[in-house]
């Protein structure tokens, strides 16, 4: 059952998708994004109290329309990154785990995944099923190029936070994600 969650997730990333594009116009659900700027901004001038304001009012507004949603993560990582170079890494760590989390939820069907759904379905079935997830594949990396690249980013960043509190053996394991990643580009 949990590969018919996966799947659902994924049309719904979809359906997601294709909403923000259309509605990306009137600006509204993209208001974090300018918020963001406005902390790299105030963060690159010294002033580190106007960032951290401005990436916590980043992530609530990105959070409005949907608490788990990926537009979260550009803030979340934002301020993650933030908080690291401030050298506060407890508080750090939990915001990247939430950001590798809501990338989780909406990544693409895993093999395991995969393997279940053929197993399930039989392998006609699941070969009209894989056409169609390539089809939502394609719409997905036109819609969102770089959500490929953010989510490497944070697995850099998060392996980064792990090997400054010397836990590096866990550290190779998100660079290694990290880099699987990047290689399948």
């Amino acid at each position: 059952m949990d590969s018919f969650k996966k799947l659902a997730a994924s049309f719904k990333f979809v359906k997601e998708s294709v909403s923000d594009a259309i509605s990306f116009a009137d600006g509204d659900e993209y208001s974090y994004i300018d918020i963001c700027q406005t902390g790299l901004t105030a963060e690159s001038s010294g002033n580190a109290a106007q960032a951290e304001e401005n990436y916590l009012a980043a992530l609530a507004s990105a959070e409005l329309d949907d608490k788990d949603g990926l537009g979260a993560c550009l803030p979340l990582n934002l301020l993650a990154d933030f908080y690291q170079n401030q050298e506060r890494f407890s508080e750090s760590e939990g915001l990247y785990i939430r950001a590798i989390e809501l990338f989780e939820k909406y990544e693409p069907l895993t093999c395991e995944t995969q393997k279940l759904l053929a197993d399930e379905f039989g392998p006609a079935k699941y070969a009209q099923y894989e056409a169609m997830y390539q089809q939502f594949r394609a719409v997905t990396n036109l819609l969102h190029p770089e959500a490929d690249n953010q989510y490497v980013r944070i697995l850099e960043s998060y392996a980064a936070l792990l090997r400054k509190t010397n836990r590096n053996p866990l550290a190779e394991d998100f660079e290694l994600r990290a880099e699987t990643l990047r290689m399948k580009k």
